[in-house]
């Protein structure tokens, strides 16, 4: 390239301040080619600027070794390299030499890109590699769920690290019969989560809202450190529901990981080129599809497997458009065999009950702790459902299955004697022995309920209200004072039995009438059910508000880290922990 068309190339780039600011080699690339496609540079030239454009750039021996080669296996050549890795960023510092016949264009820079170039070439040294420290990100991150004193709550406790907010405390409970949630506090957590920390911390937040003693049950994922933390503290534990799906779904993945990557690399490369998009627009619209985007997969986070199955979905839809595409632009990516087109189709017919059970079970605004047993009960026949029929084509699925079902039966093993589930399940008036399998579960489930409500005391509110309701009642007469000879006999033996009135009897008649009543439709609300009839089962009425007030995941918990990181952005970076604090507080609860 002559020497003025490089020094106008690089005015134009610079313009653009495009520079790699310690990305990937790759992902630079893909930028590069965005902003640089209306300079109608040769393959050659691409690989000069794009030189140029790096932390590190190559000298022009080096360039001169590589020979010419495309942009392409340029890009290649520099990410095989060690020393050009992701998080390795070192300043280029010019150093004058003597001419030398090589036509090496100057390095304008970012700050000096107004003045005139030198005349006489320059040779690029890089400066020794010092590599920047990376701090570790710690991979759990921690919320839960107090609340205050006149509430019954449940404490969801998600255990996902997200810097810098690793510590969220939520509190899930019912309120005037309403499922209700709030945001007590979202901090910075510096300390090491080990087992200690973690119930020291949970502890001490519980403390400051004087709810210690009213925490139902704690829902965290199914980390080592989390589940020792509850241990610790003497609450009771429940496994977030959606984590121990995702677990389930994702250890079966690994038999078709072939056909995910490349998913994932044609998915990716239609995101980063702006040419293969806008084709596949094009193409979408000439077919008469929907002119819909391919999605993403995120296998990064510890609830969003279903990621995966949206992202195969999306690309089944398009699957005529992508192929189209892929020939058009001629890149170079492999594109799946028929079979594997066949497998995804599979695949996605084996998840979508895991997808539906996932998006139902993930609510705040409805119960969802009671349906945990019969969904978890359901999953498991539908899997072995699939697994008898044979009607696969690849054989390759019935491995899946059989992964799927093994790790079902370990982790949902005896779910229907979980007290706190099975207590809620029989508590829902949609459900109550239907969500068990097994008749012992559900009678022991019940004996319990029997206990608790014999325990119940009901307070002076509950009084008033039934002395109002016998107010407008006529006085009886005026007892007689004398002994009757005739009635004294049977007076002895009832004196007794007329003014005792036994708890567990009262107990043993609300359950009883409870069991009896008609089931409620499944898409009715159970809680105003319960409204209505509080005065018919007052006891059983405050036993339910401890039990329906269960969530079944800790998703709601990790919606809040996704508002952190709205909060804090780049145009936000300098903001301190103690204000995000306060609008994460002010964000969450004012609705």
């Amino acid at each position: 390239m002559e020497l003025t068309r490089h020094v106008q190339v690089m005015r134009q780039v610079n313009s653009k301040y495009i520079r790699q600011q310690g990305a990937g080699v790759r992902e630079f690339a893909c930028k590069f080619l965005i902003e640089v496609h209306h300079l109608y540079l040769n393959e050659t030239e691409k690989a000069e600027v794009f030189n140029l454009c790096l932390d590190m750039p190559l000298s022009p021996m080096e360039v001169e070794r590589m020979g010419t080669p495309d942009f392409w296996e340029f890009v290649e050549q520099l990410d095989s390299s060690p020393s050009r890795t992701r998080g390795w960023i070192a300043p280029v510092v010019p150093v004058p030499v003597a001419p030398v016949p090589v036509a090496q264009a100057p390095v304008v820079s970012k700050r000096r890109r107004r003045r005139k170039a030198p005349s006489v070439p320059v040779l690029v040294v890089p400066a020794p590699v010092v590599p920047v420290p990376v701090v570790p990100v710690p991979a759990d991150r921690m919320p839960m769920v107090p609340v205050p004193a006149d509430r019954v709550p449940v404490v969801p406790i998600p255990v996902d690290l997200l810097a810098p907010f690793p510590l969220c405390v939520r509190d899930n409970f019912i309120e005037i019969f309403e499922m209700e949630s709030c945001l007590l506090d979202c901090f910075e957590f510096a300390e090491r989560h080990t087992a200690d920390n973690l119930a020291d911390n949970l502890l001490r937040i519980a403390k400051e809202w004087n709810i210690n003693d009213q925490i139902v049950a704690c829902v965290t994922d199914n980390a080592h450190n989390i589940t020792l933390a509850i241990h610790k503290t003497s609450w009771k534990h429940l496994p977030c529901f959606a984590h121990t799906v995702n677990l389930i779904v994702r250890s079966g993945l690994s038999v078709i990981q072939n056909t995910l990557n490349k998913v994932k690399a044609i998915v990716e490369y239609m995101h980063r080129s702006t040419v293969a998009a806008e084709k596949l627009k094009a193409t979408q619209h000439q077919m008469g599809l929907p002119e819909l985007k391919l999605k993403q997969d995120c296998p990064t986070h510890a609830k969003r497997w279903n990621s995966t199955f949206y992202m195969l979905q999306r690309f089944l839809c398009n699957k005529d458009a992508i192929i189209t595409v892929l020939a058009l632009v001629n890149a170079r990516l492999e594109t799946p065999t028929q079979d594997e087109w066949k497998e995804m189709e599979e695949v996605c017919e084996v998840l979508k009950p895991f997808e539906e059970v996932t998006v139902e079970i993930s609510g705040e605004s409805y119960v969802t702790g009671s349906k945990v047993i019969l969904l978890s009960r359901s999953l498991q026949k539908i899997s072995t459902r699939y697994l008898r029929s044979g009607g696969f084509r690849k054989p390759i699925m019935e491995t899946y299955l059989e992964t799927m079902n093994k790790d079902m039966a370990t982790r949902f093993h005896k779910v229907e004697f979980h007290h706190l589930l099975s207590e809620a399940s029989a508590l829902d008036p949609r459900l109550k022995k239907r969500a068990f399998s097994d008749d012992h579960a559900a009678n022991e489930a019940f004996q319990r309920l029997k206990t608790a409500t014999g325990r119940v005391r009901l307070s002076s509110s509950a009084h008033q209200t039934e002395q109002q309701n016998t107010a407008a009642a006529p006085l009886p007469p005026p007892q007689e004072t004398q002994e009757s000879l005739v009635w004294g006999d049977f007076d002895e033996q009832v004196a007794g039995l007329v003014t005792r009135s036994s708890s567990s009897t009262e107990a043993l008649l609300e359950i009883r009438s409870y069991s009896e009543e008609p089931l409620l439709a499944r898409s009715s609300n159970p809680l105003l059910w319960w409204q209505n009839r509080s005065l018919i089962y007052p006891k059983l009425t405050q036993v339910m508000l401890e039990r329906l007030c269960l969530v079944a995941t800790s998703v709601p918990s990790e919606r809040v880290f996704s508002k952190v990181g709205q909060i804090i952005s780049d145009r936000r970076s300098r903001i301190s922990p103690s204000k995000a604090r306060q609008l994460m507080f002010l964000n969450a609860n004012l609705k």
